[in-house]
């Protein structure tokens, strides 16, 4: 600032002074209130003071402290604790404001921490930091982290209790602030520390002992000093005072409550018809004990009648059971005689695992008794099947099969004092919806009375306090409709029960719902309290047809396929109608000469049905089929999501069930990393997707285009927002956003987007770019193994270094070190979904005591560390990688090269390259589950490096079981471990055999170990060498129904190439499980394309087709393949009806005759089949493909 002179002024030298001396205090205090306002402080820290868990520390700023997303900003605070080891973590700024650091674990107890202001420390201003000068908190004294048994458990009445606590406490002070209270006890109960042996024991039992090893004060085993009443509660009390060592003590207490367990003692039960009724023959009887007791007891329980005695059934949840392991129940296999009389006995010393004797040992001997077969009304499918019109021959009757078991002997038709059958057959589709609705509306156990008012006439009387629903048998649903008609069953011998048997109800052809009504049942199974003449009701519905519908549901299109169950063949002129789930009419066409009606314009998702009593039916189609032939009228319906086996998810085919065309966007852009300040330049791209036709190949204009443009930060959710102005010509557009110089670093995510969410919309997420503060590189290179050739069972690999300068030139003499290391590589090939890669398992991966840690294998190995390399003058250095060890799978070498740039900084090349055990890839796709008493299909695979399917190459199967052995053992305390043991059981060659031109092998083997069997396929190649894949199948033993394998109808269809040009002919292989069969081929993608009906031979199952100009760029093909029913054909049955179609009989008498299997009681092996597979095809891209060379 000038000052003028004091002359100029006419002010003396001494005002000058005085008034300059004033002018500058004034001049100071301004700067300090300009620097106050610029300071930036603390508003607050936590924790502060005694906190029990720590985990983070926080610091927030009343302002802006450092600018948000630099890498290089310090730290406000500086962190200081007691305990340095455990005090170990990292610090990060969470925006401008906030920066915490977390500790790499909770602080222990007894820590003590001060945080000081960092001296260092300057904000983006430039200024210090203002606050305290320290902060301090600590951890307190030890507190309970974890306690086993948990609480609310019930415990043992010596139980032993142990502590995992926060700190080190000493030992004095958990014996005198540590005790038990006791109901019925008016007393504390102290406590015994518990050592040695049985402390290790109980630490081990909970996977604690590795940790208390190594910090023995932090860990506890206590037990109460006095025995425990059974069924009585206790509480572990863990006091105030604890104290460790530095004299930190607990300020909090701790309770923990426990149920003392009852006293020992066995539970028997049984299934009942009701609870007056002995037990059920056909049921199990089972024995429970109220606490575990030792195998070899329980093995001495007997189940006597007269001079037989049955041995128990002993639960396992693995593929065996150890000799001494603990169990809590068991069962008696449900073979017994009907009304026999039965005994329980126990072994002498019958003791639980803790050594209790039986409180109810005066019940046994326990004497019980079984009652008659129960009986039985129950039909083969409900509350829906499909009966086959000709199942017994072109002239027998179509017959619904029913159990029946100790019910009326004389079914007649007018008394209702006995069985009655009566059916009622439907009209229209939305008479047929409304009663398959009401039928599976009454499937369950009850319904709501209200509801029930409005469907049947006479409603039971309410004996109980359930006034608002009502049980489904005790109703009749036909009661009172109109066209009902009786039927008679075959009748029994008079005077006696009904046996145990099937009996067929003739029906006619058509939906129709049957209802047969036993009083017999009613007495048996329905409460007294709804008198003697009670009686119950059992129904279903079913479809008497000779007609099948097949239904493809397309966005664009779909199509029904109208065949016969009998031969397998097209319906043509068969008229088909498509209804809502409400039966409202939406389409319907007539099926051509192939039996297939098209269908146009329908809603691919149709609206879903519920009713006012909380009925709901998930939205599909309702399509029917009616047809005249020569013997009547034929009816037949499917619903849409009818898709049971055949599911999208199974064939591994991506899938789209929006009602919109789908529509993709993307964003190109000139480069995908920034700097702050500098601009990013855009080009967006939308396409509609639509299915093939004369005018498409699977584009289309979007129905409407995106007009914003959202750049979101993804660290911190910071938005920004342009408009996007599309040009229609080329439907692309053009963006440009200028990245603010204070840009925060990180990814940010490109959307394109409507205003306000218009057209119902969702926007498109279309890149991806990224903001950082970085260098261009001086240098750039390469490391890898030399040559391009792949690397087959080495043992040493040559590797080269090349570094460049990016300017030009060669890094002549740089001095670099090379690191190698091999590590597992996991294998994935496209067109080869569904197949595992993966190597077996091997022993290292044996289940392990559950008290053991598991030890993961190696799946890395450093094979080299540092070797120094010198470059040549072209900038080039070599050096092998030796010693490395042969392995039996694939696996990845990762290369790394480390040198210093001109600037000093060190710089890493990274290079990988696949190491094979041989030149073939072997892989195997299997069922995940199976029965013992099926056959596993499984397909071995034979791939070159590539992906290529492999010809003739040489596979050979095996099956190793897992077998898992369990046992439950009693530990000190009350505390229990459970041990689990893993062999591996070689099941031999279980198929072999020469890849096809598909690189396939197609496998059968029948496992009959149960339990876990894993697949393993070899293949080898030309060198001897070979490779293996594995998959695990879980294999079922006989009974287990729960779990009894896949019920799928998949089959491959396999292309002969995976890419075609348009005018080729695309082959594809058929797998299926028939000697002839009618298929339906689809080519599909948003819509059904194009359909054939061609005829398939075992012999060859091929199907050709002409590839289309506007299949690209991908279809899908689909098979539909069906089987008739296997008909016997006697070699009289020509005279019969041969001799009016010779050919039909030869055929039918020389192959399908042979394949016929009669039925069993369990199993239909003839009827009516279908298989259904599809592959894609990719077409046309070679005119589409950008040939680019670097």
């Amino acid at each position: 600032m000038s000052v003028p002179s004091t002359r100029e002024r006419g002010l003396s030298p001494q005002i000058w002074r005085q008034q300059m001396g004033a002018g500058l205090r004034i001049a100071a205090l301004w700067g300090m209130a300009v620097t106050a306002a610029h300071a930036v402080g603390i508003r607050q820290f936590s924790p502060q003071g005694d906190v029990t868990q720590v985990g983070q520390v926080v610091v927030q700023l009343d302002a802006a402290g450092v600018r948000f997303g630099d890498p290089k900003a310090a730290a406000p605070v500086t962190l200081q604790c007691s305990d340095a080891q455990a005090a170990k973590g990292t610090g990060r700024w969470n925006s401008e404001k906030e920066w915490v650091f977390d500790f790499a674990q909770n602080l222990p107890a007894g820590v003590r921490c001060t945080a000081q202001l960092n001296t260092q420390f300057k904000t983006v201003a430039g200024s210090a930091l203002t606050g305290a000068a320290s902060y301090q908190f600590q951890t307190g004294g030890p507190q309970v982290g974890d306690i086993a048994p948990e609480t609310y458990e019930q415990i043992d009445e010596q139980q032993y209790f142990a502590l995992r606590l926060t700190g080190a406490a000493t030992a004095d002070s958990l014996q005198k602030r540590v005790w038990c209270t006791s109901e019925g006890v008016g007393e504390r109960i102290p406590v015994q520390l518990i050592g040695g042996k049985d402390r290790d024991a109980v630490l081990k039992q909970q996977h604690w002992d590795k940790d208390a090893a190594k910090r023995p004060q932090n860990y506890a085993v206590l037990a109460c000093n006095r025995r425990l009443s059974s069924g009585s509660k206790m509480t572990l009390v863990y006091g105030k005072g604890v104290a460790m060592a530095n004299g930190l003590a607990s300020k909090d207490e701790q309770r923990y409550e426990y149920q003392v367990r009852e006293p020992f003692s066995a539970d028997f039960s049984c299934e009942r018809e009701n609870a007056n009724a002995a037990c059920l023959p056909i049921r199990p009887m089972r024995l429970s004990f109220s606490a575990p007791v030792p195998r070899k007891l329980i093995e001495g329980i007997r189940l006597k009648s007269g001079a037989s005695a049955v041995a128990p059934i002993v639960e396992q949840h693995g593929d065996k059971l150890a000799q001494d392991s603990l169990i809590d129940s068991v069962s008696f296999p449900a073979t017994m005689t009907a009304n026999a009389k039965y005994v329980i006995e126990l072994p002498p010393q019958f003791k639980d695992a803790a050594g209790r004797t039986l409180s109810n040992a005066n019940m046994f001997p326990l004497a019980t008794a079984t009652g008659n077969m129960p009986p039985l009304v129950k039909f083969a499918a409900s509350p829906f099947g499909i009966v086959e019109r000709f199942a017994e021959g072109p002239n027998g009757p179509a017959l619904l099969p029913v159990t029946l078991r100790n019910v009326e002997p004389d079914l007649t038709a007018k008394s209702l004092d006995a069985s009655v059958v009566r059916t009622k057959k439907g009209g229209s589709d939305a008479d047929i919806i409304a009663w398959l609705n009401k039928i599976e509306r009454y499937d369950g156990y009850s319904v709501e009375r209200k509801r029930a008012q409005r469907d049947v006439r006479v409603l039971p009387p309410i004996i109980n306090e359930d006034k608002n629903w009502v049980q489904t048998r005790m109703l009749s649903l036909l009661d009172g409709q109109s066209q009902v008609k009786t039927l008679e069953l075959p009748k029994a011998a008079k005077g006696d029960p009904r046996p145990f048997e099937v009996v067929g109800i003739p029906l006619s052809p058509g939906f129709q719902v049957v209802e047969i009504a036993s009083p017999l049942l009613g007495k048996s199974l329905l409460d007294e309290g709804y008198g003697a003449g009670r009686t119950m009701y059992v129904r279903t519905s079913a479809l008497v047809t000779n007609l099948a519908v097949h239904f493809k549901l397309g966005r664009e299109n779909s199509v029904a396929w109208v065949t016969t169950l009998d031969k397998g063949k097209a319906v043509a002129g068969a008229k088909v109608q498509v209804s809502d789930c409400r039966g409202q009419a939406i389409a319907a066409a007539v099926t051509d000469e192939q039996g297939v009606a098209n269908f146009d314009g329908l809603n691919p998702n149709p609206s879903s049905c519920s009713g006012e009593d909380g009925y709901y039916r998930s939205g599909s189609y309702f399509v029917s089929a009616r047809s005249n032939t020569s013997a009547g009228e034929e009816l037949a319906f499917v619903w849409s999501n009818w898709n049971k086996g055949i599911e999208s998810w199974r064939f591994n085919v991506p899938t789209s069930s929006g009602g919109m065309r789908d529509e993709v966007a993307h964003t190109v852009f000139d480069r995908m990393l920034f700097r702050a300040g500098e601009t990013v330049s855009m080009r967006h791209y939308i396409r509609g997707l639509m299915g093939p036709g004369k005018h498409s190949n699977g584009f289309a204009l979007p129905s409407a285009y995106p007009d914003r443009l959202i750049i979101t930060h993804l660290g911190s959710g910071q938005r920004y927002t342009q408009p996007i102005n599309w040009n229609i010509e080329t439907t692309s557009a053009a963006n440009e956003f200028a990245l603010p110089k204070s840009a925060k670093l990180g990814e940010y995510l490109v959307e394109l987007g409507y205003e306000n969410g218009n057209h119902g919309r969702s926007s498109f997420n279309t890149g991806i770019f990224r903001v950082e503060e970085f260098r261009l590189p001086v240098m750039e290179g390469r490391v890898g193994p030399a040559g391009k050739d792949a690397l087959y069972n080495v043992t040493s690999v040559p590797a080269e270094v090349q570094i460049n300068y990016v300017s030009g030139g060669a890094a002549a003499n740089l001095p670099v070190k090379v690191s190698a290391l091999l590590r597992a590589k996991s294998l994935a090939f496209q067109g080869w979904d569904g197949f595992s890669f993966n190597p077996p398992r091997s022993a290292q991966d044996l289940g392990h005591s559950d008290d053991e840690e598991s030890t993961a294998s190696d799946d890395t190995k450093v094979v080299a560390d540092k070797l120094p390399v010198t470059l040549d003058k072209n900038g080039l250095g070599k050096v092998t990688i030796d010693k490395l060890p042969k392995s039996s799978e694939p696996r990845e070498l990762l290369m790394e090269a480390t040198y210093a740039d001109p600037n000093g900084e060190v710089q890493t090349l990274r290079g990988t390259r696949t190491l094979w055990p041989a030149a073939v890839v072997a892989g195997v796709r299997s069922e995940n589950w199976i029965s013992v008493d099926r056959k596993l299909r499984f397909q071995a695979l034979a791939l070159d490096t590539a992906g290529k399917a492999l010809a003739g190459v040489p596979v050979k199967v095996e099956a190793v079981a897992r077998i898992t052995t369990s046992s439950r053992k009693r530990l000190v305390g009350g505390f229990y471990s459970y041990d689990n043991q893993t062999a591996l059981k070689s099941l031999g060659t279980v198929c072999s055999g020469t890849s096809d031109s598909h690189g396939m092998v197609q496998c059968e083997a029948q496992l009959s170990q149960p339990g876990e069997v894993e697949i393993i396929v070899r293949a080898s190649d030309k060198e001897g060498r070979s490779s293996q894949a594995a998959t695990s199948v879980w294999v079922t033993g006989q009974g287990e129904l729960w779990f009894g394998g896949e019920d799928h109808d998949r089959m491959d269809v396999l292309a002969e190439r995976k890419s075609y040009e348009p005018g080729e002919t695309a082959r594809f292989q058929v797998r299926m499980p028939f000697r002839r069969a009618t298929a339906l081929v689809a080519v599909e993608r948003e819509g059904v394309v194009s359909t054939r009906v061609v005829e398939l031979s075992g012999e060859n199952p091929t199907v050709e087709l002409k590839v289309e100009d506007n299949w690209g760029p991908n279809v899908y093909v689909s098979v539909l393949a069906l089987r008739g029913r296997l008909m016997e054909v006697p070699w009289y049955s020509f005279f019969t009806w041969g001799f009016k179609s010779p050919l039909e009989w030869w055929r039918a008498f020389w192959s399908d005759g042979k394949e016929f299997i009669a039925p069993t009681s369990m199993v239909d092996l003839s009827k009516p089949a279908f298989r259904f597979g599809m592959s894609e095809i990719r077409v046309g891209l070679k005119n589409h493909t950008i040939d680019v060379k670097l």
